[in-house]
């Protein structure tokens, strides 16, 4: 009975099933005896059946066929009919009419099933319903496994499942994309390799876990579990990345405005007495033009008055942005030429040569004029030549990256402290005395402007910082 229960396990249809029966019940039967497995009707009400045994079978054709035999009943009706005149006991294997409906009709004699044979067929007929509610069982479980196994695959969440000692044993296609390997490739390798600092995770939910080459941005949860008796982790990650992006611009959305309504009541503030003192000071010059001892002063008062006029006038130009210059196009390498130009204008002791420019052919061009971008650009570039050692590049990229045009502007300065980098882009914040710090908020007032973003990368001690610009 064990041999016949395996064997059935892995019919799926009732042709294979009758085929697996037809080979164990002349072992089983008394000889002379025979069964019929029978279909459940169809939407006509006819049955299909299978003779099973040897001797006299109802609609049983001249020649002898090996195996099971197919035969045909009109209808149920005339199945009882059958089993009352020719001793057949019908049986029912499937009553619950799983995917395999069908009757077993066993043959006990023309003078009826003696008590041994009864019992014979009863425990056929159980082992049966046994066997084919496995196959059932099995069925579904196929079923639910590749229904999962579909939608794990389909998934843009990053599923990946490792083993105690880390080894990657499945991962879904999200993960495939994000290593840019194929399937198989991706299997057996470190999780650590993978997930560099999530892998050593306690189970945990909700922790923010980012990758260092792309610079996505995911939520991670990892859990330990349980599979067929053997311990795995989980981990499920689901990337973030754009909402992180909208979230940090509508952050320096809001500082910038904070940022420039208290700038705009400074510069108001300043302004109009420095425009008294400015006065006073150039009427002094000329009474006192014969004057060779009050010159010097006077120059002094009037070269302050000079540099708090521009610091005024870079109040004003991050409190009130001007409209994003003149109608048209402007291609990205005019921009980044006309930015080393502005910078050598405002700062003739640095040394513009330094800059290299590296475009990548074929960037599409900008709307405007590119005038209010260039001079963000030049706080950028100005920031590079006055922290770099003397003599040393300032190298300017720009290239394609998905939907995105990328400036990146890279030093060989000292960098930038990791307590530093989420202030240096506030109004006013400097390290370096004499220094107003704000440039690099100019920058990102420019930029914003053009709907993109300005974030920088430094890991002393490293050396050099790089500022990306990412314009859509």
């Amino acid at each position: 009975m064990a041999g016949l229960a395996l064997e059935l396990i892995p019919a799926r249809d009732l042709p294979a099933v009758a085929k697996t029966l037809s080979r164990w019940l002349p072992r089983i039967l008394p000889a002379g005896d025979r069964a019929i497995l029978v279909s459940a009707p169809d939407e006509k009400g006819s049955l299909e059946g299978w003779i099973l045994g040897g001797g006299e079978a109802p609609a049983e054709p001249a020649h002898r066929e090996e195996g099971p035999i197919p035969t045909a009943f009109a209808s149920p009706a005339v199945l009882t009919e059958r089993a009352a005149e020719g001793g057949y006991a019908i049986v029912p294997l499937d009553a619950a009419g799983g995917p395999f409906p069908c009757l077993l009709l066993a043959s006990g004699g023309q003078s009826g099933a003696t008590p041994s044979e009864a019992l014979q067929t009863d425990a056929l007929a159980a082992l049966l319903i046994l066997t084919l509610g496995r196959m059932r069982m099995q069925s579904a479980l196929s079923v639910g496994k590749r229904d999962w196994e579909k939608a794990f695959d389909a998934s843009s969440d990053l599923f990946v499942l490792h083993d105690d000692s880390g080894r990657v044993f499945r991962v879904n296609m999200a993960v495939s994309l994000f290593l840019g390997l194929p399937l198989q490739a991706c299997i057996g390798r470190s999780c650590a390799e993978i997930l560099p600092g999530l892998c050593q995770m306690q189970d945990a939910s909700g922790r923010e876990w980012a990758d260092a080459g792309s610079g996505r941005t995911f939520v991670a949860s990892t859990q330990h579990i349980n599979l067929g008796g053997h311990s795995a982790c989980l981990h499920v990650l689901h990337e973030v990345t754009e909402e992180r992006r909208a979230q940090a611009l509508a952050k320096q959305q809001r500082d910038l405005e904070l940022t420039r309504k208290m700038l705009q009541g400074l510069a108001h503030e300043i302004r109009n007495p420095l425009f008294g003192i400015s006065s006073v000071v150039q009427a002094l010059e000329a009474s006192f033009s014969s004057d060779a001892a009050a010159k010097p002063y006077l120059a002094i008062v009037l070269r302050e008055v000079k540099r708090l006029d521009r610091l005024v006038r870079r109040f004003m130009q991050l409190a009130f942005p001007s409209d994003l210059d003149q109608p048209g196009t402007v291609e990205v390498e005019a921009i980044l030429r006309r930015s080393v130009e502005v910078t050598g204008e405002r700062r003739p002791e640095l040394d513009t040569e330094r800059v290299r420019l590296l475009c990548e052919p074929g960037l599409p061009a900008l709307q405007g004029d590119g005038e209010t971008l260039a001079q963000g650009l030049a706080d950028l570039f100005e920031n590079a030549l006055f922290f770099g050692p003397a003599g040393s590049p300032v190298t300017v990229r720009a290239f394609r990256a998905e939907n995105e045009t990328i400036l990146s502007v890279e030093d060989e300065g000292p960098g930038i402290p990791e307590e530093h980098l989420d202030l240096i882009f506030e109004p006013f914040f400097t390290t370096v005395p004499h220094r107003t710090g704000l440039g690099l908020s100019l920058a990102r007032s420019a930029v914003l402007q053009y709907g993109g973003t300005l974030s920088v990368r430094s890991a002393p001690p490293s050396p050099g910082a790089t500022f990306l610009v990412a314009l859509p």
